[in-house]
């Protein structure tokens, strides 16, 4: 433990110790000095007179030069620490891009001692994909953050106090460029092997699938990258290593949208891998994109209705193929339980007289019951707001004001199908597994279908819905984004097309909770593939923004801060006790001194 100084800056100001000797030479007194004690000043005398030792003036000097010393101090901030880290360590990119950049650097850097890589201070979370193809070896999930990092190394570490972290990297501008304040007890230093430059390379991102006319799937994506060459690239997707699509275009240095019509072979409930090939030189490694389009992104949803072909626009169904429509949810009509199996639907909407007339569609997809005719359900309905002695809740609190509600629970099948309010506030059967609507989409039932809402409020039933699907499609994720860990629980996970099975925390349809499972894919952060390197101005801008954020003191190192300074305040006070003492003495005319 040695004595250091949290501001030493302050050590500037120590030239100011001699100035009780100095100030009386540089200024002397004019005129008869006042008849007591002020700090700087004396009685008069000639010049020679103030460098003499005098039994009466040097001690009062030496005190006042001892204040100012000891208050310097003060703002100087001593406190007992350590001087340097004491251990070095070195932090290898191994991530996809910088492997390419740092080839030559690598072999020679991993002999140091405490030199680790990436890959093996976050090692991939235990989730292996049902498809993958890694070309490329290192760390898959993309280029965590330094506080990641920094944490990584003090939990490896913990009876260290200190760590003087060393990152060698290609330091990619999308990868580093946004750094956070650093908090954390640890000393960054950056390093790049001289002469590195930007590889070219090519990538997909923005995909996108969505069912068109009369159920034409079509995929959507762009290319992009920072190749400067022209030249052809074929575009093929896979699905199950079938190929389900295929398509050419022309690079011509500027990113391209591309829109690509899936064939018949096409199976929407299942990922596909998009492959770029061409013959310009590029990095490579990121020219597969998996993907799986989410279950909303791409809701397929069918409309069955009891009513006849006239009847059906009267009580709604215009009303909510317009909102369908306006949300670009593709939606179909359903003629009968034999249609189902040609297109099956992600969930369906029962329009409907009565909910017996599909109590066959128990192992079906999630469906929501909406009622037709108001006379049929009157009994059991009332108008919103509810009266006062009511004590059961409506699952929404901003139906228009008149509108008709019914009380599924008060049915004569209430008890047979097990009614109960689920988790969103709607009415469900336990055991048929339909969402019923407690009120109607037509004028009788109130206006709900024409506020400017309903639209967003179709959606919403429609999500709920989706959570009670078999198979649920979550989307693509970008490896290590809090997005994926929140959706998964993982977050460093390779590229690839993953399944995995729900664990629903629904108290409705529990026997079938197991059996649900959730896909998704996974692939590389989109910085990985920009390819643009920070410039020498930008890194050491990087560097000298660390370096003027010194760690934080550790608590032994705050408490002997506190405690010096308690120390220093006392002894300025004795300094100041003692020369008021010795300005008394001096003034009383029986001392004989």
């Amino acid at each position: 433990m040695m004595l250091q100084l949290l501001y030493p800056w302050w050590m500037l100001a120590l030239p100011l110790c001699g100035l009780p000797w100095f100030w009386p030479v540089i200024q002397p007194p004019r005129g008869e000095p006042l008849p007591f004690s002020t700090l700087f000043l004396f009685p008069r005398e000639n010049l020679s007179r103030h460098f003499q030792w005098s039994s009466r003036e040097w001690p009062l000097k030496l005190l006042r030069s001892l204040m100012i010393l000891l208050l310097v101090l003060l703002f100087a901030k001593p406190y007992f620490g350590t001087l340097e880290p004491h251990r070095e360590v070195r932090i290898l990119d191994d991530t996809p891009s910088a492997g390419l950049h740092l080839k030559a650097a690598t072999e020679n850097i991993l002999d140091w001692e405490n030199t680790f890589q990436i890959s093996e201070l976050l090692p991939q979370d235990p989730l292996e994909p049902i498809s993958f193809q890694q070309d490329f070896p290192g760390y898959a999930a993309g280029s965590p953050s330094l506080a990641t990092l920094a944490s990584v190394l003090m939990d490896r570490f913990p009876e260290e106090s200190r760590l003087k972290l060393t990152l060698v990297s290609d330091f990619q501008h999308t990868q580093y460029w946004f750094y956070p304040a650093a908090v954390q007890p640890v000393n960054w230093s950056f390093e790049r092997p001289e002469g590195l430059q930007s590889s070219p390379n090519l990538a997909m991102r923005n995909p996108k699938i969505k069912t068109e006319g009369l159920f034409e799937p079509r995929l959507f994506f762009k290319v992009y990258g920072n190749m400067k060459a022209t030249g052809d690239l074929r575009i093929t997707v896979l699905q199950q290593d079938r190929k389900v699509g295929e398509t050419r275009i022309q690079w011509e240095g500027e990113t391209i949208p591309v829109s690509l019509s899936l064939s018949d072979q096409f199976r929407r409930l299942q990922p596909v891998k998009i492959l770029l090939e061409t013959e310009l030189p590029q990095a490579g490694f990121d020219d597969l994109l998996y993907f799986q389009e989410s279950s909303l992104n791409d809701l397929w949803v069918g409309i069955m209705t009891s009513e006849g072909p006239e009847g059906m626009f009267r009580h709604g169904l215009h009303a909510l193929k317009s909102a369908l429509n306006a949300s670009e949810t593709f939606s179909f009509l359903v003629r009968d339980l034999e249609h189902l199996k040609d297109h099956v639907p992600d969930v369906l909407i029962l329009l409907g007289d009565h909910p017996l007339r599909w109590k066959a569609l128990k192992d079906g997809p999630p469906a929501l019951f909406i009622p037709t005719r108001l006379g049929d359900w009157k009994e059991y309905a009332r108008q919103y707001p509810r009266s006062e002695g009511s004590e059961t809740q409506d699952n929404q609190s901003l139906w228009p004001q008149g509108q008709w509600l019914v009380d599924w629970t008060q049915a004569p099948f209430a008890e047979d199908w097990q009614i109960r309010r689920n988790e969103f506030g709607n009415f469900e059967s336990e055991t048929r597994g339909i969402v019923l609507l407690e009120t109607g989409i037509s004028d009788p039932w109130g206006s709900l279908y024409r506020i400017d809402e309903f639209a967003e409020r179709l959606q919403g039933w429609l999500q709920q819905l989706e959570k009670r699907m078999h198979s649920r499609r979550l989307g693509s994720f970008y490896s290590g984004t809090r997005k994926l860990n929140s959706a998964i629980g993982y977050s460093r996970l390779g590229s690839g097309n993953y399944q995995t099975p729900e664990n629903s925390s629904s108290k409705t349809n529990s026997s079938s909770n197991s059996k649900r499972t959730k896909s998704f894919s996974v692939n590389l952060p989109p910085f990985e593939s920009e390819m643009r390197l920070m410039s020498d101005e930008e890194l050491q801008r990087m560097q000298t923004f660390f370096d003027q954020r010194q760690p934080p003191l550790q608590q032994t190192e705050l408490g002997s801060a506190e405690k010096i300074k308690q120390w220093l305040l006392w002894i300025v006070l004795l300094i100041a006790l003692a020369e008021i003492s010795m300005i008394l003495l001096r003034r009383n005319p029986d001392n004989p001194a």
